[in-house]
């Protein structure tokens, strides 16, 4: 859901598995530090303190302990002398046609940086209205509702939401991939060298109708054309 502050992110499977869920400022909010506190009926079950965008996720076990209680984001992001409180809003699903060829493009021009960068990632599409595969394939994911997307890495099933705006859906894509290398490498990804300083983990955001990387509200680079990795 966008926000004044800008992007909240909650992705389920399925009912009982686990939560990927994501807090992403935009350039106004965009700061040096940031924490998160995730809530299940008011029980604190996830949270974090970084220095870029806070994501995570909450495990199956927990995801079905609290089934079908409130989730609640919630915390501060730092720039400089200057706080912001970020909250976490909701919302709900319509498949439109053309919308499936343009996610299936993000899809590729995602696979070309990580190709740049020496890496590989099984990734899938899958259309859950016209039953099949935009991009990438294997069986059809089962336990899904009938309209939307499901978003394959690997053998992760995220649940995308059909009545999610396009840029908002666009950026949760890139997002979701971005983790899913973080989860597979153990390491940021994909990084730059700001004034040599530690490196600053780039975040996708869409600019002026493009998808770019970002760092701390600053396109690096368009998505599909980062500097190649030595």
């Amino acid at each position: 859901m966008n926000s004044s502050y800008g992007r909240f992110a909650i992705q389920q499977a399925g009912k009982g598995q686990a939560i990927q869920w994501g807090a992403y400022p935009n350039a106004t909010y965009s700061g040096t530090y940031y924490t998160a506190v995730v809530r299940a009926d008011g029980t604190k079950i996830d949270s974090k303190s970084q220095n870029y965008a806070p994501h995570g996720s909450v495990g199956a076990d927990k995801a079905k302990k609290y089934s079908g209680k409130i989730l609640q984001i919630s915390g501060n992001v730092t720039k400089g002398k200057d706080t912001a409180r970020l909250q976490h809003a909701v919302q709900n699903p319509v498949n439109e046609p053309r919308r499936g060829i343009e996610l299936g493009r993000v899809i590729e021009l995602a696979r070309a940086d990580l190709t740049r960068h020496h890496m590989s990632l099984e990734i899938g599409l899958f259309d859950l209205r016209s039953r099949r595969w935009l991009t990438g394939g294997g069986a059809d994911p089962e336990g899904f509702p009938t309209d939307g997307y499901v978003l394959a890495l690997g053998a992760n099933e995220t649940l995308l939401l059909a009545s999610t705006p396009a840029d908002v859906l666009t950026e949760e894509i890139v997002s979701l991939i971005q983790d899913r290398v973080i989860d597979e490498t153990g390491r940021p990804w994909p990084t730059v060298q700001v004034d040599g300083e530690t490196p600053a983990v780039l975040e996708p955001r869409l600019v002026d109708g493009t998808l770019v990387w970002m760092s701390h509200g600053t396109p690096v680079a368009r998505l599909g054309q980062l500097a190649p990795e030595a």
